[in-house]
């Protein structure tokens, strides 16, 4: 895709292939990664530089990655 071929910077590239994976909306954002279970969780929202806690049940969810994209993911674990 060209945006992500356009970012340099390895992490916002990570950073945005999950939001594209785990179906983000625009101020979504996951925070905890469940490494046992190829899992991560969103649970935030961010509007206008304020983080909340996501508004909806639909919000709040756990997106299943594949063994590629965790590998992905750890690659970039620091």
């Amino acid at each position: 895709m060209a945006i992500e071929q356009n970012l340099t910077d390895p992490r916002h590239r990570m950073a945005w292939k999950l939001n594209v994976w785990a179906g983000n909306r625009c101020g979504e954002r996951w925070r905890n990664v469940l490494w046992e279970y190829n899992t991560v969780i969103v649970t935030e929202s961010v509007w206008e530089g304020k983080s909340n806690a996501a508004k909806t049940k639909k919000g709040y969810r756990k997106v299943v990655l594949s063994p590629k994209q965790m590998a992905g993911l750890k690659a970039l674990q620091g």
